[in-house]
């Protein structure tokens, strides 16, 4: 497995937090270790192929950017589950 990056993520405060983030996993860009994480809002995961970072400013638009990046840069939709 490809070794964790950090990105920029924020605390429930607004304050700038580090989030690690490794292909295909989607990481919640709100919130904070101990106190839970906003699981309806921005979310971000890194692309399996190319590791770029793919960014939704809600869960729930994640999984069309997902799909929409491997359809125009990879060629295939991958299954989401």
């Amino acid at each position: 497995m490809a070794e964790p990056i950090i990105i920029e993520g924020v605390d429930w405060e607004g304050n700038p937090t580090e989030r690690q983030i490794v292909p295909g996993i989607r990481v919640a860009l709100r919130g904070k270790f101990g106190e839970g994480f906003d699981i309806r809002g921005p979310h971000a995961s890194m692309c399996q192929e190319c590791s770029e970072i793919l960014r939704s400013e809600t869960a729930g638009g994640m999984t069309g950017i997902i799909q929409s990046h491997y359809a125009e840069n990879h060629g295939f939709t991958p299954s989401i589950l």
